[in-house]
């Protein structure tokens, strides 16, 4: 179950769209499924801003999904909210329905934390992200790859969200 993790470029804006359409990736990652909305939302890293860094998760030469990174402390309304300074924050989805609820989120977020943030962020105090309180598969991946709870905010879509942290010794 090797993954990789590869820079979104544009050629893949039409496949991203097509996957936050998709019910299980858009009932938690709400926003437009149109190839124009992730060009202006995600094209920036495509053209050298890497302010947010995005990635096609690959299995094989398969694109399963994204994954993205960030330092909390670019973006100041975020960073509030996690107790340790000097972290990076990951988002993350499975695209394609038919790897969902075999193991692959686990094994994308722990591979892209010791295989690209490790290493991109040398230094990082560690890794905090968040999901809705009702967003139980995340939640199990996150526990599984060793994150642990810390408190709960009202999230980007006005819901419940958990923090999860993952501190690095």
């Amino acid at each position: 179950m090797e993954l990789n993790f590869r820079p979104l470029t544009k050629a893949d804006f039409e496949l991203f769209a097509r996957w936050l359409s998709q019910p299980h990736v858009n009932r938690w990652w709400r926003e437009p499924a149109k190839v124009e909305h992730v060009a202006k939302e995600y094209g920036a890293c495509t053209n050298g801003d890497f302010t947010t860094r995005v990635y096609v998760v690959q299995h094989g030469d398969r694109p399963i999904g994204i994954v993205q990174s960030f330092r909390l402390a670019d973006y100041p309304e975020e960073d509030r909210n996690y107790p340790f300074r000097g972290a990076i924050s990951i988002d993350y989805f499975i695209g394609e329905a038919e790897y969902v609820g075999r193991g692959y989120g686990t094994k994308m977020i722990k591979q892209f934390i010791d295989t690209v943030v490790r290493e991109l962020y040398a230094g990082a105090s560690g890794v905090a992200t968040s999901f809705e309180v009702e967003n139980l598969a995340s939640l199990g991946a996150l526990n599984k790859a060793g994150f642990e709870p810390g408190k709960i905010v009202i999230g980007e879509y006005g819901a419940p969200g958990q923090i999860m942290l993952l501190r690095f010794n």
